[in-house]
């Protein structure tokens, strides 16, 4: 578990932190993280990174099949639209997006993915 929230972090997140094989947390909400998220982050179970300044894509979650808590509010990625890859992680519970500026549709395989508590 890596736990850095609410600190005065900068600077872009460590690629390196993708060859962790048995990292279960990321929260590092709360700072001034700026970039792209880094891909290989598949262990996670609990991602927090809100209330940072990132940007690039959403991440990719292909291959994370443990990841139940996501969380990337309040960020400045470059996406438009919600993208269909967030309901192939069969153990994803939450999602929170908030304050993306995200538009377009929602994918409706988002409301047919069962795992999820609340939409």
């Amino acid at each position: 578990m890596l736990i850095f929230d609410n600190n005065n972090l900068s600077g872009s997140i460590p690629t390196i932190l993708g060859l962790v094989i048995s990292l279960e947390a990321v929260r590092l909400d709360g700072n001034e993280l700026s970039g792209n998220v880094p891909p290989n982050l598949t262990t996670l179970q609990d991602w927090r990174l809100s209330n940072n300044l990132l940007t690039g894509p959403l991440p990719n979650l292909t291959g994370m099949d443990g990841l139940t808590y996501l969380e990337m509010s309040n960020n400045s990625f470059d996406e438009s639209e919600v993208p269909s890859w967030f309901s192939t992680s069969p153990s994803l519970t939450t999602i929170i997006l908030e304050y993306l500026s995200i538009s377009g549709k929602i994918p409706t395989s988002l409301f047919d993915f069962s795992p999820l508590q609340t939409a």
